[in-house]
């Protein structure tokens, strides 16, 4: 987005608003066809899963594939048409049972098998949440495939502010 050359800051600022408003709206109805679009084709593959909420109400989610792919690792297999499926599934994991409308969405490697554990940032939360007694089978199933999806958000409606008489310049502050 590049705002047109304006007159006033306030202008500009308001120009960039509305344009952001409009982008946001245009996402979401996209994303929202995306969803749809999944549930007329065929059946989204199936994802072993953990969930728990933290301390501070954050909901978090690991999947895996239950089903490991033919390939030897998460790089080869976001070469592949069945990668849709996979993050197709999981959006619709979150978004439709567990109602998340605000997260953060990132695949992580799995580094040695069964008995590794997650590549990346150490971040020991995140490895608490995945040495739960009920976390094994997802642990397991990210050793089979070498990845596994990590959502962590919330509940919360999120929407861009709406300001009255933005783009009146003429009234008062």
């Amino acid at each position: 987005f590049r705002p047109q050359a304006s007159s006033s800051p306030l202008r500009a600022v308001t120009e960039h608003h509305n344009a952001a408003a409009m982008i946001y709206n245009m996402n979401h109805a996209f994303y929202q066809q995306f969803l749809s679009k999944n549930a007329q084709s065929k059946a989204l593959p199936a994802l072993v899963r953990h969930v728990s909420v933290s301390d501070r109400g954050v909901i978090m989610v690991a999947m895996a594939p239950a089903v490991a792919p033919p390939v030897p690792s998460f790089v080869d297999f976001a070469g592949t048409p069945a990668l849709v499926g996979v993050i197709r599934a999981a959006l619709s994991i979150v978004e439709r049972e567990y109602g998340l409308v605000s997260h953060h969405f990132r695949v992580v490697p799995w580094l040695g098998g069964d008995s590794g554990g997650p590549g990346g940032y150490p971040d020991s939360g995140f490895e608490a949440f995945l040495c739960a007694r009920e976390a094994a089978a997802v642990r397991a199933a990210a050793g089979a495939c070498g990845f596994l999806i990590y959502v962590a958000g919330n509940t919360r409606q999120r929407e861009v502010p709406v300001m009255s008489l933005m783009d009146d310049l003429d009234a008062p502050i």
